[in-house]
């Protein structure tokens, strides 16, 4: 498939929609869905769009004008499940999701964020280095510690 642009009557630019995004776009966006009742850390640069502070030197904001691709990954229920029967409450951990999420992409920002979901702005390199197979991997073993019900691209 191809993808055309145009304004004014003139084609703008031409190409697969990977192409486009990695020309045009700022990266992929990581969708996370809170558990219910979830108690995030919002002091958390609730307003920089940053995750760690020590990252805020030299990373421009995160731009809101385009979408990420959309493939999703649902976590099933056993991991759910095996807290539950524990007793121990799962609550979504703002701080130690964006800090697995920052060791593979250390340039990860956050999009957005409200009381169901946050959004990180994954930039393109971090997929030119292929390291999204391994961020996946840690995110689908510790989604229940760190309160992720389930997470998409």
């Amino acid at each position: 498939d191809r993808v055309a642009i145009m304004s004014h009557g003139k084609l703008l630019c031409c190409g697969s929609p990977l192409y486009l995004k990695s020309r045009f776009g700022p990266g992929y966006y990581l969708n996370i869905e809170k558990n219910a009742g979830s108690a995030s850390t919002p002091d958390l640069l609730e307003d920089s769009g940053f995750v760690a502070p020590d990252q805020l030197e030299g990373n421009p904001p995160p731009s809101s004008e385009t979408d990420g691709l959309v493939m999703s990954k649902r976590k099933s229920n056993s991991n759910s499940m095996s807290s539950e029967k524990s007793g121990v409450p799962e609550k979504f951990n703002q701080f130690d999701t964006s800090r697995l999420i920052q060791s593979y992409v250390p340039r990860a920002t956050i999009h957005y964020q409200n009381e169901l979901e946050i959004s990180y702005l994954l930039p393109w390199e971090a997929f030119q280095r292929g390291v999204f197979p391994d961020l996946f991997k840690a995110l689908d073993g510790s989604s229940a510690d760190l309160g992720i019900r389930c997470y998409g691209v």
